[in-house]
Order: structure tokens, then C-alpha cells, then sequence
């Protein structure tokens, strides 16, 4: 529960653009689930929002290997995220890797990971 609304006030930092503010909740949560939860979707998720507060603040070295990671994550758990919310999470994740490569200049990486969230159902 701790871990759930620290990543619900890190969501919500993200949304006004406080990726620096976001970053040490999203650490702590990613942190509670990695050690309470390491298979569950919503370590993966948190993992992705760390590296979209990591890209928003333009470390995007940093951020690279979180958001690929956090959204293999999801892909791999897909089965088990809720039907509900399963390719608005799956979208989500891609669309934040799209994100980081479109402004870190990477076009190629962004028109992969475009073919790929096309394939998202």
C-alpha cells in the first residue's frame, strides 16, 4: 500500500512535469515492490515511470534501460495486468520509450518503438 501511493504522488508529479520530484518516490516504490513484489506488473510499471522522471529531466542515458525493461516487463506480464487497463499500461510504457527517443534525437529508436505501438491490442 505504502509503495502504491508513493507511485500515485510520483503520477501525479509526472503529469506537472516534476520529474525531479517525482524521481526519489518512484526510487522509494519501485524499491518496496522489487523486494515485496519483483514478478508483479506494477514493479514494471514504477520502473517505467522512473525512466520517464529520469528522460524529463533529460538523463537519458539513465533512462533508457528502465523504460525498455519496465515495458518488456509489461509485455511479459501482459496476461496478468487487468483486461481493463492491459493496453492503456502496454501503450503507456511504449509511447513513454517514443517520448525519450524522440527528444533525445534518436529517430530510427522512435519509429521502432512507433511500429511496435501499433501492434498494441
Amino acid at each position: 500500500q505504502v509503495a502504491h501511493a508513493l507511485a500515485l504522488l510520483a503520477l501525479n508529479h509526472l503529469k506537472q512535469e516534476k520529474f525531479a520530484e517525482a524521481e526519489p518516490l518512484l526510487r522509494e516504490a519501485l524499491t518496496i515492490r522489487s523486494e515485496h513484489l519483483p514478478d508483479d506488473w506494477r514493479t514494471f510499471q514504477t520502473q517505467s515511470l522512473l525512466g520517464a522522471s529520469l528522460a524529463g529531466q533529460e538523463k537519458n542515458s539513465d533512462a533508457e534501460p528502465l523504460l525498455i525493461s519496465g515495458y518488456e516487463g509489461l509485455a511479459i506480464r501482459a496476461a496478468k495486468i487487468p483486461p481493463s487497463v492491459r493496453a492503456t499500461r502496454l501503450t503507456e510504457a511504449i509511447q513513454l520509450v517514443i517520448q525519450l527517443y524522440d527528444g533525445w534525437g534518436k529517430t530510427q529508436q522512435a519509429a521502432a518503438w512507433r511500429e511496435k505501438l501499433s501492434q498494441v491490442k
